[in-house]
């Protein structure tokens, strides 16, 4: 057999080949036609597959076209291709066909498009035209049951896509569904329960203080018996007749009991108990998120949720039924039609002329296949032979449809299938592998081939808040660099990942490695500004993808093809859409030899794009446009990275041309900024920099060292106690179904989340080679745990207040324990490469397991007296202080010498020798500035390493609150589309903001766009004349004097008033104006506008929309001019702002990032 490569250690730096190890020469060569292989991590999945394929056709028993590879991604499909190719001779690689699952439905269906009643040219719906499509038809749905706001056309996109991938049709739902009287009836008595729960014990009542006052056992029991006679009354009203009313009223009996224990329990309980009444039963507020902390579903909760999902379901089938005639009509296809229409083909009378194609069909990956998938491998296999291969252990994309059952069930599907087993890692240290395999939900034990070695499991009991353990992570960090540890070699930069569930997470991580001055990298990365050019290519990839994207149409026009805003409101006003204009109108305009231009180009590349690669399709492009000309220094820092992302992009289900999919992976700023291309579900090795990532992003990869930090109750929460309202998430309704669930208010819904939970713990472990290192703790804020609520449940209630335990810092724990006292077995390969089965390798695992708590927090903790030099030297403050002044002053006089060994390397800032690569830009607008005035760390957050927001409440019976960013979103695109088109009218206006809030999927916000198209009508402004609209600025002297990368924006519209003075106006769609004393807002805009126009701007204001207006207000030129000084300065300090620093204040209320606890407490005067 020919030497192979383990597949992982192509992401490591065991490059050395060798030849099969373990199980795999039996996998390769066995004899047997159909096989599924479990294979562990680390364990060589692709190279076994590669060996079997090459042992097939070494045999000649198979020709190369005659084997079908299946993956997920081209990316995958081609690396198998390469993989072959370095071991296969002539062109036996490229003759096997290597697809992914879409890819391979696509071209199927294109070749046999007239046999299931299509034309070869369908239309595959991408992702923007499809949301077009539903936010039409969501428009167009009577909300008989449910409100447009509480079934969002966001909503019914998940429920559309759900219930086709999973084959169920919306006869099949509405069959399954309650009566929807009986669900309106059921509503009725929930909200009744919840309103007598919150006026008995609610915040604002006796009941919830009585339990603290005198007698208040007493009273508090009164209150309960009342709760309980109102709860059998209400219980007593239902409809039995249908078998959800009796299902429905079998529960309030159960909850009937749960009303009693508490009756009978709660004399006999603290304090702290007396939230539990309304926290049970009434509606969920903040006072029970502190005392019930950890409570994540209610009985109340459950019920009221299901029913909402069901009224939501009755509501969207009618939209379903609409969206699949749609798709009748256009003669068009979504993803997942894909799938289901190959398999219907396959399983028809032509399917044996597509499946005698292939004699082998080979499956990677299976654990992360749907049922879908699974039915076309099924009729594609109907005779041939089967590999599958794939990790039950890693199966973590259940969330989004996977089945982690098509591989431990697919005997079911191939009875005769032969199970195979691979459990050599040739990854990771065995206590590594023990610790992993002693955690709840491991299928297999894993052996390692490279033994033991000590300290490869590190300990950390870290702190409960969040912030201070990402201190304690960073800490680490520096001392695996400097080797700080005792008896622990030191790290690079690149040895070291950390690997967090959550972005915030991440964000925190990032934020402690910046206050330490560590290089780092942050997969996925977040989002900036992106340059002008950048953003103009940007539209030009969506003009060939929808030539009717107006609005980037006409930005490709002005800024590539130079036509004057003149032409283009001429081409906007001639027909319903620009291009349709520029078709017919050219010979109407003042430059119609750009617009021929224009209208060639778009013609020729939009042509080119259906048949090109993408790469090809961006040469082109860049050459025929010379749209390269646009771009601005910082565009072209950028051109590297950019081009990059093209070549690494793999679209699933097109080979690799251009799509929206395409467009929104590259619209990535951070990822520009920083030189990396990351894809949003694979994260990426850096060579001089630690790596943060999610542990999704890192499946696939390895490292030398890696760090689990936020281990506990809290890194791996089960479905919230709001699980049917999740509008990403129609799972209950799927298994409803499908019959799986029969009493969905009694049975456990966590169970099968929590394993998942347990397997992306599996995950994040095995990706560690040398050394892991453990953060955690098991403590919570709750004053009143979950599992002390659980004894309130009768036997008939399956699920727990908390959901299935997914304490990942207890189980860890304890695994660890039983590791110490326990041997452990490596395996290990002998001199000739293979495995001595009789040769077996024990020792204690004491010094393969040490708690490093002590070393953190004295590290964390200390000040250093002494800095340490790179080279290990140390020397005083002092000292360091009057040598970096001598090196200033060298440096200014231009006598150091850039040769000088002992200065490249002794006088380094951090632990390395490279530039930091993670420099995190500056880009500063009005809003960044504002923000900096109320507070630094929220200036940090949400400008400069953009965390993400604390989670928005949706549990509330009445949410008034209007969506007013959406609002003044919608008003400003419907300002610019008037622009072009010449729109002078108020029901012209309020026609263009019904049409692009359904383009945008900002319904929610027309009722008040429109009141502000109303009051924009009653102003003054209307009597002027318009000249710009959304201008795009980057002010590049103020950047460089305040050492900001850019400081950028749009001016919202620039006028000529009736003295004939051109005034810059920002729309507001709220009342009140910025002043000037605290907004610098204006005085950009106004210098912005100087910079476009020759002629000078009079001055600068807003136009206020909100309910009090309108007002137009407008400051002079030199009141404007006079806050320059101030405006450096504050661009300066906010070039410098860090996460150390807070302002807690009045703003503090409405900040995003309340949890982290920097501002006043609820209670506290602001």
């Amino acid at each position: 057999m020919t030497t192979e490569r383990s597949e992982e250690t192509t992401n490591s730096d065991l490059d050395e080949e060798f030849i099969l190890k373990g199980n795999q020469p039996a996998v390769a060569t066995t004899t047997a036609d159909r096989i599924v292989v479990d294979a562990g991590a680390g364990t060589g999945k692709t190279t076994t597959m590669v060996a079997r394929i090459e042992a097939l056709l070494e045999a000649e028993t198979v020709t190369p076209d005659e084997i079908l590879v299946l993956t997920f991604a081209n990316k995958a499909a081609h690396g198998a291709i390469d993989r072959l190719t370095d071991s296969l001779s002539g062109t036996d690689a490229f003759d096997i066909d290597a697809y992914t699952y879409h890819s391979f439905c696509y071209g199927i269906l294109r070749e046999y498009a007239y046999a299931v009643g299509m034309s070869p040219d369908f239309e595959l719906l991408t992702d923007d035209r499809q949301r077009a499509i539903i936010g039409s038809i969501h428009d167009s749905l009577t909300f008989t049951h449910t409100t447009p706001e509480r079934a969002t056309a966001a909503d019914l996109t998940k429920f559309i896509e759900t219930f086709r991938n999973a084959g169920i049709g919306p006869d099949t739902i509405e069959e399954t569904l309650p009566d929807p009287a009986l669900v309106s009836q059921l509503a009725t008595i929930v909200r009744e329960l919840k309103q007598t729960a919150d006026q008995q014990f609610g915040a604002d009542s006796e009941g919830s203080l009585a339990f603290r006052s005198k007698n208040g056992h007493p009273r508090l029991v009164k209150r309960l018996e009342r709760f309980k006679n109102v709860l059998s009354y209400q219980r007593s009203l239902i409809d039995t007749s249908d078998p959800f009313g009796e299902h429905v009223q079998t529960y309030l009996s159960h909850c009937l009991s749960i009303v009693e224990t508490l009756i009978t329990v709660l004399p006999d309980k603290n304090d702290d108990w007396s939230r539990v009444p309304s926290g049970l039963f009434g509606t969920w507020s903040g006072v029970h998120g502190a005392s019930l902390k950890d409570t994540k579903q209610t009985p109340i909760s459950r019920l009221d949720s299901l029913l909402e999902l069901f009224a939501r379901a009755h509501t969207f089938c009618a939209g379903y039924r609409q969206y699949e005639q749609v798709l009748t009509e256009r003669d068009a296809i979504d993803y997942a039609g894909l799938i289901r229409r190959t398999t219907e083909l396959l399983e028809s009378d032509l399917g044996t002329d597509i499946c005698d194609r292939y004699t082998h069909i080979f499956c990677d990956e299976f654990q992360d296949t749907d049922s879908a998938q699974l039915s076309l491998v099924a009729a594609l296999s109907a005779e041939q032979s089967v590999f599958v291969i794939g990790d039950a252990d890693q199966a973590i994309y259940e969330w989004r449809g996977a089945d982690p059952t098509n591989i431990t069930d697919i005997a079911s599907v191939f009875p005769t299938i032969e199970p195979m087993e691979l459990d050599l890692n040739f990854r990771s240290y065995q206590p590594i592998l023990d610790l992993s395999n002693a955690l709840p939900g491991s299928t297999k034990t894993l052996q390692s081939t490279r033994g033991t070695a000590p300290n490869s499991v590190l300990t950390v009991s870290a702190d409960r808040e969040k912030p201070i353990q990402a201190s304690q992570v960073s800490s680490t960090v520096s001392n695996l660099l400097t080797g700080g540890f005792e008896d622990i070699e030191t790290h690079n930069l690149g040895d070291i990942a950390i690997l967090v569930r959550q972005n915030y997470e991440a964000d925190l991580i990032c934020a402690a490695l910046a206050d330490d001055s560590i290089p780092y990298t942050r997969s996925g990365g977040t989002r900036d500004s992106m340059p002008v050019g950048i953003t103009t290519l940007l539209a030009y990839l969506r003009v060939l993808v929808d030539p009717t994207d107006d609005r980037s149409l006409i930005r490709v026009l002005k800024l590539v093809y130079r036509i004057p805003d003149s032409d283009i409101r001429i081409l906007a006003r001639q027909e319903e859409t620009v291009i349709s204009g520029l078709r017919e109108a050219i010979d109407s305009l003042s430059h119609p030899d750009r617009a021929t231009r224009a209208l060639n180009d778009i013609t020729e590349l939009t042509e080119l794009r259906r048949s090109s690669s993408l790469s090809a399709l961006y040469g082109t492009l860049c050459t025929q446009t010379k749209i390269k000309w646009t771009f601005t220094d910082r565009d072209r820092a950028l051109i590297p990275a950019l081009e990059s992302r093209i070549d690494a992009f793999s679209d699933t289900a097109t080979d690799g041309r251009l799509t929206a999919g395409f467009i929104r992976y590259l619209d990535d700023p951070t990822a520009l900024e920083s030189a990396r291309t990351v894809d949003s579900d694979a994260g990426e090795k850096s060579e001089n920099a630690v790596d943060v990532m999610t542990v999704h992003q890192a499946k696939g990869l390895d490292f030398p060292v890696v760090l689990l930090p936020f281990l506990g109750p809290s890194w791996a929460p089960p479905p919230s106690f709001n699980l049917w309202r999740d509008t990403s998430d129609w799972s209950v309704l799927e298994q409803f179904c499908k019959g799986s669930l029969e009493a969905p208010l009694i049975e456990s819904l966590s169970d099968t989340a929590a394993a998942e939970q347990w397997r992306v713990l599996h995950v994040a472990i095995t990706r560690a080679r040398d050394r892991l290192v453990l953060f955690g703790n098991s403590e919570t804020h709750a004053t009143v745990h979950a599992s002390a609520l659980d004894p309130l449940l009768p036997t008939g209630i399956e699920w727990s207040h908390g959901g299935a335990s997914v304490d990942t810092w207890a189980a860890v724990s304890d695994a660890i324990e039983s590791l110490t006292q326990t041997e452990a077995v490596g395996a290990e390969a002998d001199t000739d490469h293979h495995i001595d089965t009789a040769k077996t390798e024990q020792e204690d695992h004491k010094g393969a397991v040490t708690d490093i708590t002590t070393a953190v927090e004295v590290a964390r903790k200390q000040t250093p007296e002494q800095i340490t030099w790179y080279d290990g030297s140390t020397v005083s403050a002092d000292r360091a202080i009057s040598e970096i002044r001598s090196l200033t002053r060298s440096i200014k006089d231009g006598t150091i010498s850039i040769h000088d060994s002992q200065t490249e390397t002794r006088y380094n800032a951090v632990p390395s020798q490279v530039t930091r690569s993670d420099s995190l830009p500056r880009i500063h607008s009005h809003t960044a500035l504002e923000t900096f005035g109320d507070c630094s760390r929220k200036h940090y957050l949400d400008h400069v390493v953009y965390g993400i927001s604390d989670p928005v409440a949706t549990d509330s019976e009445t949410d008034d609150s209007v969506p007013w960013q959406e609002v003044g979103t919608l008003f400003h695109h419907v300002a610019e589309d008037a622009y072009w088109r010449s729109l002078t009218t108020q029901p012209q206006w309020n026609d263009a903001c019904d049409r692009l809030a359904r383009e945008h999927g900002l319904q929610s916000a027309v009722p008040h766009a429109k009141q502000c198209i109303e009051r924009y009508f009653q102003s003054e402004v209307t009597e002027w004349e318009l000249k710009a609209v959304e201008v795009p600025f980057s002010l590049d002297h103020l950047a460089e004097r305040s050492g900001a990368d850019a400081v950028t924006g749009y001016i919202d519209a620039v006028y000529k008033n009736i003295d004939d003075e051109l005034v810059v106006l920002d729309y507001k769609s709220t009342d009140g104006d910025r002043s000037l004393e605290t907004s610098y807002q204006l005085v950009l805009y106004l210098l912005a506008a100087d910079a476009r126009f020759s002629e000078q701007v009079a001055g600068a204001g807003y136009l206020s929309l909100g309910a009090s207006g309108p007002t137009c207000t407008v400051f002079d030129r030199q009141s404007l001019l006079a806050q320059i000084p101030s405006l450096m300065e504050q661009l300066s300090k906010a070039t410098n702002s860090t996460y150390h620093s807070t302002t807690p204040g009045t703003h503090c209320r409405y900040c995003p990032h309340r949890s982290l606890g920097c501002g006043p407490a609820d209670d506290e005067p602001l």
